[in-house]
């Protein structure tokens, strides 16, 4: 019998840890003894993995996700977040993928991490929640499952289950798994029962198969881990029990019960790793909170060294340099930590300076130093032009590019250990001052400097006796001789400075000029004043005059001589302007009400609506949409802002193209627009369907751009909303290339729930065939049958003149439209046209004239093809009382044509009672059926020369009356019409 033997410590893995920060920084890297927490990590790893090619370790974490560790530098690279509860994870061996159980799923089970890219593949499908995984060869995957106790073989692309072997003694546990680096040959090891035992499976093949099992009771008890060694000669099985005196042995892969000794680690063996040659074995057994170091010759205990707080430990795993031991904790008291011990005395220190500058375009050099002989340098991210000597350290060049660089650095030893730091070049720009005319700069004058880029400056300008400051030019626009500013990439700056001639500013009329020009001042020749005339109340500034004659205010003038200017004003009249709103809005307060303002004024008011509305125009003394308005107040008026409510547009609007039978394409527009003016809609463009979304909130909506598949255009399409006629109305325009289509939407009608839409009911419809395409092959009479519901909405169904059948649904509108959009053929054809509901006496309920389009298709009837306009006319079916016929007439005849017969064949009909249709002579095989229930019209008649009988369906027609239905033949579609005799 097996039992679970309950391990006191499996369930606790970590207490809480102190942080010991390790800073590799500026090249200076400590000294780390064997067993020095080196660093810690806010993680809390389930699993670890490493890489066989890279020097790289992953870890399964709590937090859902995956992390690469970077064993060079002993830091967290990157975190992938996987999926739901990740546990065990294996590499391929050519190190391409990386596979994750995700115990917490099946539809995710197995997680796919591209470790080339480090990017998240599609994950597989497991048909239970997976918990151990191993890579084996050709992409199988072995896996065992947290609620199944089996191992499957499953296919790494797809995930399909290859082969399958259960184990039935045992119903509830999630057994760990190792694989031989060659991959051919798989361990399997029980977790959590007394006695413990193992499996071992060849995987060389297409499908695993069992090799052994190892004695009962002869691997100890209460299963926890499985280590394979980086040669697959041996591995070990950590089990609670121990083996031998609570050790943990070392077993040989050929041989499951055979034992090349032991290691004497105590209570609670759980977890061991072996160093890169598998010369040393580290375990940390869950009752010492230490790690223990064992020679795998003597099996003998070198060494050993506390793990933080007395913490107990999950999984270990030593890089491939043999440098660091990675150790997974758990707490309860908190999310646990990785941290990160050093397993060797070796130290290196980058010894060089850790900053430098350079000269763009000069030639550079600095020398990398460390205090270890034979290390390897490295730097990354270099200003463009430099390069680094991996071996002297020397970094050498011409920097192309100006900036401060900040460039990590490291130096590695034979023997993996590495020093990190980062080296600040700082790449100087050129900064050149050219002086024009008489004066100096300072500080440095004329010439060129090295400035590095981003710093602040200062220059000041001062010009000689008799000279005037004109400005700075180039890197720098400004007319103040003392300048601030920040150091650009190769600037050069001038200084111009020129003879003072004087300048005069004078002002005639009830005003005055700004800044300090006024009279005659001296100014630089060749520079450039800005002058502003202000007015005092009661008057009006009218321009200038003199060496400029203009009207902008403030007037910039550029002086080429001496010169003198008139600021002139005038005594202005004023009028009452009055700014009403009509609707939710409001416009520009100081406008608001009756104000007096300036006669000849120009004004500027803007209109605001607010939210939930838009604005739709001005009205009174102008009419015109600008928002802002600019007004020349030429005296008293009124002017009005008018506004709307956007909610009086809320609703589903369906456009289509208007009648074209040249177009070979299906166009048409769905939109649902609520009351902000947003909106949601579809376009359908032949074959293509397109979503698209904006707003239409003001009076020119939106224009969309809907991009297509090279060489192809992109389409516009333009979106606005308007009262046409009074009814809300989508107005669209689609835009292709130089095509250009005009589309209007008419809201969907919404009807109470207690009331009826008043077109509810049964109708009857035909399609005669269209003119011109009586000939042969002939269309015959389309036909169908609609029914409105009392919310307004209409499915349309029955056969086209061709035979073809179709279907549609669609809402009629508050005006009683209808529009119909039918593609056809995958969008290579199409139905499409609006149609009315409205009572034509003796003709039609609703009628509309319709687009009807079919590609070529050599394979069917009417393998050219076709375009042409077709009319839809709709009759309401009302069924007769029982006991009455649908026809009052007692006879009539019914006619047969088109399709393959050579002429219109005339048989006469009687009524009988419960409308059976009685053929006369010649019969020509004739027997049809009206259902009055239905409205529906069917029947068989034997052509002429013919053995076999024909098959029709079609409608009864109340409106005119008649029945019509379609008949097909081989090669075309004809047409079968019921009339009774006029009574």
């Amino acid at each position: 019998m097996l039992v679970k033997k309950k391990n006191p410590f499996g369930k606790m893995r970590t207490l809480l840890i102190s942080c010991v920060l390790f800073i590799l920084g500026a090249g200076r890297a400590p000294c780390a003894g064997v067993g020095t927490l080196l660093k810690d990590f806010d993680y809390e790893v389930i699993k670890f993995a490493q890489d066989p090619v890279r020097e790289r370790i992953y870890a399964t974490t709590t937090n859902n996700s995956v992390i690469v560790i970077d064993t060079n530098t002993a830091t967290v690279a990157q975190e992938i977040f996987i999926g739901s509860q990740p546990h065990g994870l294996d590499v391929k061996a050519d190190g391409s993928r990386l596979y994750v159980a995700c115990s917490g799923s099946t539809t995710a089970g197995i997680g796919v991490i591209d470790l080339t890219t480090l990017t998240k593949l599609p994950s597989l499908l497991t048909p239970f929640r997976p918990a151990h995984i191993a890579a084996g060869l050709a992409d199988r995957l072995y896996v065992t499952f947290v609620d199944d106790a089996s191992i499957k073989q499953l296919n790494a692309a797809d995930g399909v289950v290859q082969a399958s072997i259960g184990f039935p003694q045992v119903t509830d546990m999630a057994s760990v798994l190792a694989i031989t680096p060659d991959r051919k040959k798989l361990i399997y090891g029980d977790v959590g029962l007394s006695p413990a035992r193992l499996k071992r499976f060849d995987v060389s093949g297409a499908t695993l198969t069992f090799s052994q099992e190892s004695i009962f009771g002869r691997v100890g008890e209460n299963g926890e881990r499985l280590m394979m060694s980086h040669s697959g000669n041996t591995f070990c099985y950590a089990t609670g029990g121990g083996q031998g005196n609570y050790g943990i042995a070392l077993i040989p892969t050929t041989d499951l019960n055979a034992s090349i000794g032991i290691f004497q680690c105590d209570a609670y063996p759980a977890n061991g790793s072996f160093n890169a040659d598998d010369t040393v074995f580290y375990t940390a057994p869950a009752s010492q909170n230490k790690v223990r170091i064992f020679n795998t010759a003597t099996f003998l205990e070198t060494g050993s060294f506390q793990i933080a707080n007395d913490e107990s430990v999950g999984e270990i795993i030593c890089d491939r340099g043999g440098r660091r031991l990675y150790v997974a904790g758990a707490s309860f008291f908190g999310p646990a930590k990785m941290h990160v011990y050093a397993l060797t005395d070796t130290r290196v220190l980058i010894t060089s300076a850790d900053t430098t500058t350079a000269h763009k375009g000069g030639a550079f050099a600095f020398s990398l130093t460390c205090d270890t002989p034979g290390v390897t340098f490295a730097a990354t991210g270099l200003p463009a032009g430099l390069n680094i000597n991996p071996a002297s350290g020397l970094i050498s060049g011409t920097p192309t590019q100006p900036g401060v660089f900040v460039v990590p650095v490291s130096a590695t030893a034979v023997n993996r250990e590495k020093a990190i730091g980062q080296l600040t070049i700082d790449v100087q720009t050129p900064f050149t001052v050219v002086i024009n005319g008489h004066g100096s700069v300072v500080p440095g004058g004329a010439g060129t400097t090295w400035w590095t880029v981003g710093s602040m400056r200062e220059l000041l300008a001062t010009p000689d006796d008799g000279f005037g400051f004109v400005g700075w030019a180039d890197a720098i626009t400004s007319v103040n001789p003392h300048l601030f500013f920040l150091v650009q990439a190769d600037s050069t700056l001038q200084a111009t400075f020129s003879q003072l001639v004087p300048f005069t500013v004078a002002v005639n009329g009830p005003g005055r000029v700004t800044p300090q020009y006024l009279g005659t001042t001296q100014q630089p020749l060749g520079t450039t004043v800005a002058i502003t005339a202000t007015a005092d109340p009661g008057a009006r500034f009218t321009g200038w005059t003199g060496a400029v004659t203009a009207s902008q205010n403030p007037l910039t003038i550029s002086l080429s001589s001496n010169a003198t200017v008139t600021a002139n004003f005038e005594t202005v009249t004023f009028a009452p302007l009055t700014v009403l709103t009509s609707g939710p809005g409001r416009v520009s307060a100081e406008f608001l009400g009756t104000t007096v303002r300036d006669i000849g004024a120009f004004l500027t008011i803007a209109a605001t609506p607010i939210p939930g509305t838009r604005f739709i125009g001005w009205s009174g003394a102008v009419t015109s949409t600008d928002n802002p308005l600019v007004l020349n107040f030429t005296g008293p008026a009124t002017l009005v802002a008018n506004f709307e409510s956007l909610t009086i547009y809320g609703g589903n609007y369906t456009a289509i193209a208007p009648p074209d039978p040249q177009r070979a394409q299906l166009i048409a527009f769905w939109a649902a627009v609520d009351s902000s003016g947003a909106f949601t809609g579809r376009l359908v463009h032949g074959s293509a369907r397109y979503p698209v979304l904006g707003s239409v909130s003001n009076l020119d909506g939106t224009t969309i751009n809907i991009p297509r598949r090279s060489p192809q255009p992109p389409l516009l399409l333009r979106v606005r909303l308007a009262l046409v006629d009074g009814a809300p109305t989508v107005l669209a325009t689609l835009i292709d290339g130089s095509s250009q289509v005009e589309l209007r939407g008419f809201r969907a009608a919404a009807f109470a729930a207690n009331h009826s839409a008043p077109y509810a009911g049964r109708y009857t419809f035909i399609l005669p065939p269209p003119e011109g395409e009586s000939g042969p092959p002939a269309f015959g009479h389309g036909n169908g049958v609609a029914v409105v519901g009392r919310n307004g909405a209409a499915t349309f169904s029955g056969s086209l003149g061709d035979g073809r059948p179709f279907a549609a649904g669609c809402t009629i509108t508050e005006n009683g439209h209808v529009f119909l959009a039918v593609p056809l053929f995958g969008g290579g054809g199409y139905l499409t046209g609006q149609l009315d509901f409205r009572d034509a006496p003796g003709q039609s309920d609703f009628d509309g004239e319709l687009n009807w389009s079919r590609p070529a298709l050599p394979t069917l009837r009417y393998a050219s093809g076709f375009s042409v306009g077709v009319t839809i006319l709709g009759s309401r079916y009302v069924a007769p009382r029982a006991g009455t016929n649908i026809f009052a007439a007692q006879t009539g005849n019914v006619t047969m044509s088109g399709g393959d017969l050579p002429f219109a064949i005339t048989t006469p009909i009687s009524f009988g009672p419960g409308n059976v249709v009685i053929p006369g002579l010649p019969a020509n095989g004739l027997q049809c059926r009206l259902q009055s229930g239905t409205g529906l019209f069917s029947g068989t008649f034997l052509p002429p020369g013919r053995i076999a009988s024909r098959t029709f369906l079609g409608v009864i027609y109340q409106k005119l009356p008649a029945a019509v239905a379609v008949q097909r033949s081989a090669t075309g579609v004809g047409s079968v019409v019921l009339v009774p005799a006029t009574p």
